[in-house]
């Protein structure tokens, strides 16, 4: 992850040296709607016993934006996710038997605090995107029963490609169409009673962005 924050850095520096000749742009600020896909692959480890699963959850996120476009429309931004976003819509419930003592665990998961940072390129009509992920992995479970471990958060990081389209509406008004695919680190907690979970997380979103450019 240190490399790749290093080369997408390296990568902003040289945009602005080659391709901009001034400074002179314009700031924008928006919100977005994006029909998103995650996509978690994860196991439990218990002792021997190895546990794998493979989740999905389909939702509609809302962003706001904030990005300086230069005047050969290279573009740096930033843009947050003000609401949790649930990383699968499948809860987890489990009932084991283990000598005299039962246990029901439902595990749950949402991503909080959701940043990116991201620099767009253009390319005749459409503009190539490039960012780093920044959030935090809230995990929400409920016990009944004896042996029930709980995990706790942690932060995660990850990159994002994407492609779009910008067409402006008029002399301020613009809005975007755009795919985005977004590759997490690989996660590993392990509970209070010791079980370990791997997790692989990965996003994809078609976004609509609405902006206004000052």
């Amino acid at each position: 992850m240190i490399q790749v924050k290093k080369t997408l850095i390296a990568a902003i520096a040289m945009a602005l040296l080659t391709f901009t000749s001034s400074f002179a742009g314009s700031f924008a600020v928006g919100i977005s709607a994006a029909d998103a896909k995650v996509e978690a692959d994860g196991s439990e480890t218990e002792g021997a016993e190895v546990t794998k699963k493979s989740v999905s959850s389909d939702a509609v996120i809302g962003q706001i934006f904030a990005e300086y476009a230069f005047e050969n429309n290279i573009t740096l931004g930033y843009e947050f996710i003000p609401i949790e976003a649930k990383i699968t819509d499948l809860t987890h419930s489990r009932a084991e038997q283990e000598t005299t003592n039962s246990r029901l665990q439902v595990a749950d998961a949402v991503l909080d605090n959701h940043h990116t940072y991201y620099l767009e390129l253009p390319f005749k009509a459409f503009y190539f995107k490039a960012g780093i992920v920044e959030a935090d992995l809230i995990t929400k479970e409920t016990t009944d029963g004896a042996n029930g471990g709980t995990y706790g958060n942690t932060s995660v990081d990850g990159e994002l490609y994407g492609i779009g389209v910008r067409k402006m509406m008029n002399d301020n008004a613009f809005v975007k169409l755009e795919y985005t695919t977004t590759d997490y680190d690989d996660i590993k907690l392990t509970s209070t009673t010791g079980q370990i979970v791997k997790a692989d997380i990965d996003a994809s979103a078609v976004s609509v962005r609405l902006g206004y450019k000052f």
